[in-house]
């Protein structure tokens, strides 16, 4: 019972719990900086939605359908 709490210690408080900590604090470091230099793309995608939203919500859905009718009717 001696050797496994002598050997048990050193290894992990060495290595072990050093490395972990490391990792987590660079990928939570990297996300950070990511995620603000990300956000002020999305934005101007919104506003250009949003200036044409007819026809951006008409030509998926049907976009020759509502333009060929009042084609035919007008004539």
């Amino acid at each position: 019972s001696v050797q496994l709490p002598a050997s048990s210690p050193p290894p992990s408080p060495t290595a072990p719990p050093p490395k972990p900590p490391d990792l987590l604090i660079v990928h939570c470091a990297n996300l950070p900086p990511a995620s603000p230099s990300k956000p002020p793309e999305p934005p101007p995608e919104p506003p250009d939605l949003k200036s044409l939203p007819d026809e951006v919500l008409a030509p998926s859905p049907f976009p020759e359908p509502p333009p060929k009718p009042p084609d035919m009717q007008s004539p």
